[in-house]
């Protein structure tokens, strides 16, 4: 009863659903929301009419003023700087407009068009010193705060009578800092115009790209090509340009100057841009998080001002808010990999038969043998990691590498060695179709197609995403294993979709079965899942149905060595044998050929000879007399009997002839090249090669 209730707990309790969800980048902009939401509601409870008509539309014009700052501020910070200088050029920038408008009396269009010039340079100046220049960002700000500060303040003392005794009666400038358009404030429309380019230019454009990669390491994206410095130089004239945005609305709006305007500025907008989850450490942030923390910001200060509260109070609940902010954000960033992948992994539980006997003698059907004793080595030293081979019509064998490549054996001896093509990545399954062209499994890449001639094509990388996915698993992990059908459908297998494929052992010890089957047309040159029968590895054959010439039946092998049937569109999935091997894979001879012989039935298990349970070939078992083994490998044998008998695939280690028995016990667990050591005996040919097997 326990093991069942605990069977029904891992199967159907979908603790892995919220390490997905965790994982996801948008959950970090729903902690500033929620507490968005606290703050509105307590301030709705404690307030009359804090969220009256009249209230949100003030609250929404002085978050349009602030969110522009807010956005530049955003920028430079998600590129790795500070800009301490805001508030100064608010002020500035406010003075430029009023001055234009009323002591020189420009049109509109030239105030808007003179007081975005003046932001553009105040942010040029950051920009060349910081991102040119390279000095300190923190300091760097810093003064020129306090130059522009200057600026501003002898500026006001000589102009600020001719404009505060100025009332220009101009309706369009009227309009831009107090009109609305459907009942919606004109400042709280054009930043959402704004925020929505800039969210597009974060997360869809090369350029937004950037600016997250340096801010997530300079040195990599200068190694990666990204010119770091005009980007961090063009971040802070953007800062300037959007703040010069802000402070146009606010002179249209207020049309007055003061010693106090834009003071403690860079305070509030940093609170919000904290609070709303940006990294201060850069490489992270976006424009909704932004957007919010402005929002969280205003309803407080606003909350308080309602209630009396002094502007010292302000201050200093803004200060303390910031503290508290930065300290959350710093731990978070700084344990948010180990608290996610703490929660992301979800093992399943299985409760595995025993195993059967593989002991000499015993009668198992996995009985250790030693059958393959004497095979001959193809390739051993020259190919690295080949995880699955094929032969194509002229009997010639391809095998892929670790390196990228696909190495070509010519027939008949396969000694003589070529570079096929050279694709990258981690080359798994192989297949031919009927016009000879070459379709390979990636690891990380996809499905690929090398034609005759050596050329290579990109089949596909991706599929549809499942609707009921909340990982995004429309772009392939690992495609691992592949077979044709004879109306030139493919159909092939993918490990995971949990996991990226340098994590993939992480997902084999989770034993969930997060694998999928994905068929490929090539007449459509589309991809659809058909199938997810709860797989995590590995091997695909194909069979029509004699019967019925529409159904087909997948037959798979998956880590846990279990060979499995679904039927298509079905995704129904039950124990059976194995169907006989395609007819593309068998060569003339009808001899057998593996590669990467030596796998355990214990996933990742240390290779030791004396655990070897349930090995199953890591490749594809196609009829040939010869081994291509990798050479960390080799300390395994395989056995695979002649065609017509039993198909049955026995892996153990090598054992000794009777007639060895006067060597020493322990020669059969050493490597080949120790063991030929211990063999003076056997004649230096022997120890270079092994003997071939006689035709069958």
């Amino acid at each position: 009863m326990r093991d069942t209730l605990t069977s029904l707990r891992y199967r159907y309790w979908p603790d892995h659903l919220l390490g997905e969800i965790l994982s996801k980048r948008w959950t970090e902009t729903a902690i500033p929301v929620i507490l968005l939401l606290i703050v509105g509601l307590a301030l709705s409870r404690s307030i009359d009419n804090f969220l009256s008509p009249a209230s949100l539309a003030d609250t929404a014009r002085q978050a349009g003023e602030i969110g522009f700052i807010a956005l530049g501020l955003a920028l430079v910070v998600i590129v790795g700087g500070i800009d301490l200088s805001v508030g100064s050029i608010f002020a500035l920038t406010d003075f430029c407009a009023l001055y234009l408008l009323d002591v020189l009396g420009w049109p509109v269009p030239a105030v808007v068009a003179a007081t975005l010039l003046c932001g553009t340079l105040l942010g040029a100046v950051n920009g060349v010193l910081i991102g040119y220049l390279r000095l300190r960002a923190f300091i760097t700000t810093l003064i020129t705060l306090i130059i522009y500060r200057s600026a501003y303040d002898l500026l006001i003392q000589r102009y600020s009578n001719a404009i505060a005794s100025a009332f220009p009666d101009i309706p369009s400038w009227d309009f831009i800092g107090g009109g609305s358009i459907f009942g919606i404030p004109t400042v709280a429309l054009v930043y959402i115009v704004i925020a929505i380019f800039g969210h597009i230019f974060m997360t869809r454009l090369r350029p937004g790209w950037h600016i997250t990669a340096i801010g997530g390491s300079r040195r990599s994206a200068y190694n990666s090509g990204i010119p770091v410095r005009r980007t961090i130089a063009l971040c802070y004239v953007a800062s300037g340009v959007l703040t010069s945005i802000g402070a146009l609305f606010f002179a249209s709006r207020l049309g007055t100057v003061g010693g106090d305007i834009g003071v403690g500025l860079e305070v509030i907008v940093l609170t919000a841009t904290v609070l709303g989850g940006i990294t201060l450490g850069g490489g992270k942030g976006s424009v909704a998080k932004s957007a919010v923390g402005v929002l969280i910001v205003l309803l407080i200060t606003n909350g308080l001002t309602t209630m009396n509260a002094r502007g010292g109070v302000n201050r200093m609940a803004l200060a303390g808010i910031l503290l508290v902010a930065a300290m959350v954000d710093i731990r978070w960033q700084k344990n948010r990999t180990r608290i996610i992948s703490k929660v992301y992994v979800a093992p399943t539980y299985h409760a595995l038969p025993p195993p059967p006997p593989t002991e000499i003698g015993q009668g198992g059907p996995f009985e250790q043998n030693d059958k393959l004793r004497d095979v001959e080595l193809i390739g051993l030293g020259r190919i690295e990691a080949p995880e699955d081979v094929i032969l194509d019509r002229h009997d010639n064998l391809y095998a892929g590498s670790r390196h990228g490549d696909i190495i070509r054996f010519l027939a008949p001896d396969y000694q003589k060695m070529e570079v096929f093509a050279h694709i990258g990545g981690q080359p798994l399954g192989m297949a031919f179709d009927r016009e000879d062209n070459l379709y390979i499994c990636i690891g990380g890449m996809g499905l690929y197609r090398i034609k005759p001639d050596g050329t290579v094509e990109k089949a596909t990388d991706e599929t549809n995403r499942s609707m009921r996915s909340v990982n995004d698993d429309s772009r392939l992990r690992l495609a691992d294993d592949l077979d044709i059908t004879d109306d030139g459908l493919i159909f092939f297998s993918e490990a995971t979709v949990r996991y990226e494929m340098d994590e993939w052992p992480i997902d084999g010890l989770e034993a969930r079965g997060n694998g999928r089957i994905i068929c490929y047309d090539q007449d459509r040159r589309d991809t659809d899942g058909i199938a997810r029968p709860q797989i995590s590895q590995r091997h695909l054959r194909g069979q029509r149905r004699p019967v019925d010439p529409v159904r087909r039946d997948l037959w798979l092998l998956d880590q846990a060595l279990l060979v499995r049937r679904t039927e298509e569109g079905r995704g129904r999935g039950g124990d059976g044998q194995p169907p006989r091997l395609p007819r593309q894979h068998q060569p003339r001879l009808r001899r057998q050929l593996l590669a990467g012989a030596g796998r355990h039935a214990q996933p990742f298990a240390r290779p030791r000879l004396e655990d070897a349970r349930l090995p199953a070939p890591h490749g594809q078992a196609c009829a040939g007399r010869r081994v291509a083994v990798p050479e960390h490998q080799h300390r395994l044998r395989c056995q695979v009997q002649r065609a017509g008998q039993d198909p049955r695939i026995v892996l153990g280690p090598a054992r000794r002839k009777p007639s060895d028995d006067h060597l020493d016990a322990r020669a059969s667990r050493l490597p080949l090249s120790r063991r030929h050591r211990q063999q003076p005996d056997r004649p230096l040919q022997a120890r270079q090669r092994r003997s071939r097997l006689r035709p069958v």
